[in-house]
Protein backbone atom coordinates (compact mmCIF):
# COMPACT_ATOMS: atom_id res chain seq x y z
CA UNK A 1 0.00 0.00 0.00
CA UNK A 2 1.35 3.43 -1.02
CA UNK A 3 0.39 6.41 1.11
CA UNK A 4 0.46 9.97 -0.16
CA UNK A 5 2.77 11.99 2.09
CA UNK A 6 1.40 15.46 1.40
CA UNK A 7 -2.27 16.45 1.27
CA UNK A 8 -4.11 15.76 -1.95
CA UNK A 9 -4.68 18.80 -4.13
CA UNK A 10 -8.29 18.65 -5.24
CA UNK A 11 -10.11 20.95 -7.62
CA UNK A 12 -13.89 20.97 -7.30
CA UNK A 13 -15.89 22.43 -10.19
CA UNK A 14 -19.42 22.92 -8.85
CA UNK A 15 -21.85 25.70 -9.75
CA UNK A 16 -24.33 25.17 -6.91
CA UNK A 17 -23.42 27.34 -3.93
CA UNK A 18 -25.38 25.00 -1.66
CA UNK A 19 -23.53 21.90 -2.89
CA UNK A 20 -20.17 23.71 -2.69
CA UNK A 21 -20.87 24.72 0.93
CA UNK A 22 -21.85 21.16 1.81
CA UNK A 23 -18.68 19.82 0.18
CA UNK A 24 -16.53 22.39 2.04
CA UNK A 25 -18.17 21.38 5.32
CA UNK A 26 -17.53 17.71 4.58
CA UNK A 27 -13.90 18.24 3.54
CA UNK A 28 -13.28 20.27 6.72
CA UNK A 29 -14.46 17.34 8.85
CA UNK A 30 -12.23 14.69 7.30
CA UNK A 31 -9.32 13.15 9.15
CA UNK A 32 -6.94 13.70 6.23
CA UNK A 33 -7.49 17.25 5.06
CA UNK A 34 -6.93 17.80 1.33
CA UNK A 35 -6.10 21.16 -0.21
CA UNK A 36 -9.32 22.00 -2.03
CA UNK A 37 -9.87 24.75 -4.58
CA UNK A 38 -13.41 25.50 -5.75
CA UNK A 39 -14.52 26.90 -9.10
CA UNK A 40 -18.14 27.74 -9.87
CA UNK A 41 -17.91 27.31 -13.64
CA UNK A 42 -15.93 25.38 -16.22
CA UNK A 43 -14.41 28.39 -17.96
CA UNK A 44 -12.66 29.75 -14.87
CA UNK A 45 -11.53 26.26 -13.87
CA UNK A 46 -10.00 25.58 -17.28
CA UNK A 47 -8.35 29.02 -17.33
CA UNK A 48 -6.54 28.07 -14.12
CA UNK A 49 -5.95 24.37 -14.80
CA UNK A 50 -4.54 24.70 -18.28
CA UNK A 51 -2.36 27.78 -17.73
CA UNK A 52 0.95 25.95 -17.33
CA UNK A 53 2.86 29.13 -18.18
CA UNK A 54 2.12 30.45 -14.67
CA UNK A 55 5.17 30.12 -12.46
CA UNK A 56 3.03 28.81 -9.58
CA UNK A 57 1.24 26.16 -11.69
CA UNK A 58 0.86 22.78 -10.04
CA UNK A 59 -1.59 20.31 -11.53
CA UNK A 60 -4.11 18.98 -9.01
CA UNK A 61 -4.09 15.36 -7.91
CA UNK A 62 -7.84 15.02 -8.51
CA UNK A 63 -10.65 16.96 -10.14
CA UNK A 64 -14.23 16.60 -8.91
CA UNK A 65 -16.52 17.78 -11.70
CA UNK A 66 -20.23 18.51 -11.82
CA UNK A 67 -21.70 17.79 -15.27
CA UNK A 68 -24.41 20.45 -15.21
CA UNK A 69 -22.40 23.67 -15.31
CA UNK A 70 -23.28 27.10 -16.70
CA UNK A 71 -21.40 28.60 -19.66
CA UNK A 72 -19.27 25.57 -20.48
CA UNK A 73 -20.85 22.23 -19.60
CA UNK A 74 -19.11 19.54 -17.59
CA UNK A 75 -18.75 17.22 -20.58
CA UNK A 76 -16.90 19.92 -22.50
CA UNK A 77 -14.72 20.64 -19.46
CA UNK A 78 -13.91 16.93 -19.14
CA UNK A 79 -13.05 16.70 -22.84
CA UNK A 80 -10.69 19.68 -22.61
CA UNK A 81 -9.04 18.42 -19.42
CA UNK A 82 -8.29 15.10 -21.10
CA UNK A 83 -7.03 16.75 -24.30
CA UNK A 84 -4.62 19.11 -22.52
CA UNK A 85 -1.18 17.58 -21.78
CA UNK A 86 -1.00 19.48 -18.46
CA UNK A 87 -4.16 17.83 -17.12
CA UNK A 88 -4.70 14.71 -19.23
CA UNK A 89 -3.31 12.41 -16.53
CA UNK A 90 -5.31 13.92 -13.67
CA UNK A 91 -8.11 11.62 -12.51
CA UNK A 92 -11.53 13.24 -12.87
CA UNK A 93 -14.36 12.19 -10.60
CA UNK A 94 -17.68 13.21 -12.10
CA UNK A 95 -20.26 14.09 -9.47
CA UNK A 96 -23.67 14.60 -11.01
CA UNK A 97 -27.32 14.66 -10.09
CA UNK A 98 -27.95 12.68 -13.29
CA UNK A 99 -28.08 8.91 -13.17
CA UNK A 100 -28.99 8.79 -16.87
CA UNK A 101 -27.14 5.95 -18.62
CA UNK A 102 -26.10 8.17 -21.52
CA UNK A 103 -24.48 10.70 -19.13
CA UNK A 104 -22.63 7.94 -17.31
CA UNK A 105 -21.45 6.32 -20.54
CA UNK A 106 -20.38 9.63 -22.11
CA UNK A 107 -18.44 10.66 -19.01
CA UNK A 108 -16.44 7.42 -19.07
CA UNK A 109 -15.92 7.67 -22.83
CA UNK A 110 -14.52 11.18 -22.33
CA UNK A 111 -12.03 9.90 -19.75
CA UNK A 112 -13.70 10.16 -16.34
CA UNK A 113 -12.08 7.93 -13.72
CA UNK A 114 -15.24 7.60 -11.65
CA UNK A 115 -18.90 8.63 -11.91
CA UNK A 116 -20.82 9.26 -8.71
CA UNK A 117 -24.46 10.30 -8.41
CA UNK A 118 -24.90 13.16 -5.96
CA UNK A 119 -27.84 11.47 -4.26
CA UNK A 120 -25.63 8.58 -3.15
CA UNK A 121 -22.76 10.86 -2.21
CA UNK A 122 -24.76 13.40 -0.22
CA UNK A 123 -26.59 10.84 1.93
CA UNK A 124 -23.39 9.99 3.83
CA UNK A 125 -21.13 12.74 2.59
CA UNK A 126 -18.18 12.60 4.96
CA UNK A 127 -18.01 8.82 4.84
CA UNK A 128 -18.22 8.92 1.04
CA UNK A 129 -15.54 11.59 0.69
CA UNK A 130 -13.27 9.82 3.16
CA UNK A 131 -13.64 6.63 1.12
CA UNK A 132 -12.75 8.50 -2.07
CA UNK A 133 -9.71 10.12 -0.46
CA UNK A 134 -8.60 6.85 1.10
CA UNK A 135 -8.69 5.19 -2.29
CA UNK A 136 -6.67 7.95 -4.01
CA UNK A 137 -4.15 8.36 -1.16
CA UNK A 138 -3.72 4.82 0.13
CA UNK A 139 -4.37 2.45 -2.75
CA UNK A 140 -3.99 4.27 -6.07
CA UNK A 141 -0.63 5.44 -7.29
CA UNK A 142 -0.78 8.94 -8.72
CA UNK A 143 1.88 10.49 -10.95
CA UNK A 144 4.33 12.85 -9.27
CA UNK A 145 3.35 16.49 -9.33
CA UNK A 146 4.88 18.69 -11.96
Amino acid sequence: MVEQTSPLRIVVIEDSDAHAKILKWAFDGLESKPRVTFFSDGESALANLTNVARSDFVAPDLVMLDLNLPKLGGKQVLRRLKEDPATSGVPVIVISSSSDESDVRTAYELGASTYICKSGLLSELRVSLQGILDYWTRFATLPKRR
